[in-house]
């Protein structure tokens, strides 16, 4: 039986973003979701503010939109309005793919049936999961452009991890990964990336057959890195890491954008499964060393940097991106991938000054208020 996919306007952008509920005494977690919630009841956004696996996580989502500026104008807005109705309550919100020190046994679950079964079937698995990443959603106007997209961006998986990389520190130490965020998520059965499937008919059998599994109700309850959305008529990039800015969520959104519009009217690659033979490699290298990264081309078995190789997928998607309007955010993407500033650089620059996790925090929740800007001199 075929799955219905709900018709999209091809290339419109929504995202989601999970961001830390943080306690302004001690700067750990705080698991006020729910008096934030109280707070928000009769704004005008609140049904793009819900709450996440643990008491500690606020997700945020957008609108539907076809260009980046409305996308940007929309979560300021949110984030603005958000810090004004929250003021009264003592915490504050950041953006990091980890909380630096926050402990996972100390978390609490929030008390949804979903969230609920998800810790019958993956244990202390489901409290370690409260960490924060950013989802991309992209329209698509078919099931097979779709599952053409989930598998050509599977090659610019690394890109992404580079990109958003805002995790270098967790459990109260430094991991020496730019994305310690990437190696959480990878925890679960099923997580990574989809299997190889040709049309929406192999996918769909797929599904029918994995739903005889006791853990598989739905698509959500697949931790895939990319996965087709059926119920909105997308594919839904989730590997990043929650970046620090709003700035930077949306210039790596105009990115996802302009990528998915370049592969799918050029449709430069032949989708074959043995692609996906040093996947987990290069996914590792990527999260390990972010744009430093050295990967592999799995059918040459050459190696190739990471940052070359996003300069040279910035340039393919040049016109695309003129084509979106997005230029001005690409533009600024493409000077910090030339400086190679990522949030954990920024991150551990701050560590090396000799700020402690805690200020760092502190700093972060500044950086997300739009109350300073990142200095990486």
């Amino acid at each position: 039986m075929l799955l219905p996919f709900k018709v999209s306007k091809p290339f419109t952008l929504g995202i989601e973003l999970e961001i830390q509920i943080v306690n302004r005494e001690n700067n750990d977690l705080s698991g006020l979701v729910d008096d934030i919630l109280q707070h928000l009841k009769h704004a005008s956004y609140d049904q793009q503010i819900k709450p996440e696996i643990t008491q500690s996580m606020l997700e945020i989502n957008s609108g539907i939109h076809d260009n980046v500026q409305n996308l940007a104008t929309e979560l300021h807005n949110i984030r603005d309005q958000l810090l004004a109705q929250t003021e009264s309550l003592n915490i504050f919100f950041a953006g990091g793919g980890t909380h630096p020190f926050q402990m996972w046994n100390e978390r609490k679950l929030y008390p949804k049936k979903h969230y609920i079964q998800t810790e019958k079937k993956y244990g202390y698995l489901t409290k370690m999961f409260t960490v924060f990443g950013m989802h991309i959603h992209i329209g698509c106007a078919n099931p097979e452009d779709a599952l053409y997209l989930t598998h050509a961006l599977a090659r610019h998986i690394p890109q992404f991890i580079a990109l958003s990389a805002s995790s270098p520190f967790c459990q109260g130490v430094d991991t020496e990964f730019c994305s310690s965020r990437s190696n959480i998520t990878n925890l679960f059965p099923l997580s990574g990336m989809p299997p190889f499937m040709l049309n929406w008919q192999e996918f769909c059998n797929y599904f029918d057959k994995m739903q005889k599994l006791p853990w598989v109700e739905n698509i959500n309850n697949f931790y895939w890195d990319i996965r087709p959305r059926p119920e909105y008529g997308t594919i839904e990039i989730r590997v990043c890491d929650m970046p620090l800015t709003i700035e930077k969520s949306v210039a790596i959104a105009a990115f996802a954008q302009s990528l998915a519009k370049y592969l799918l009217e050029e449709k430069p690659y032949q989708l074959t499964d043995d692609k996906y033979d040093l996947y987990r490699y290069n996914r590792f290298q990527a999260s390990k060393s972010g744009f430093e990264a050295e990967l592999i081309e799995p059918q040459t078995f050459k190696e190739y940097r990471l940052i070359d190789d996003l300069f040279e997928t910035c340039r393919k998607v040049e016109p695309y991106s003129k084509k979106l309007d997005n230029e001005a955010y690409m533009l600024k993407l493409i000077k910090d991938v030339a400086n190679k500033h990522n949030d954990a650089a920024w991150l551990r620059k701050l560590f090396n000054e000799g700020e402690s996790l805690k200020d760092i925090v502190y700093l972060a929740g500044h950086l997300w208020a739009g109350k300073i800007k990142a200095n990486y001199s």
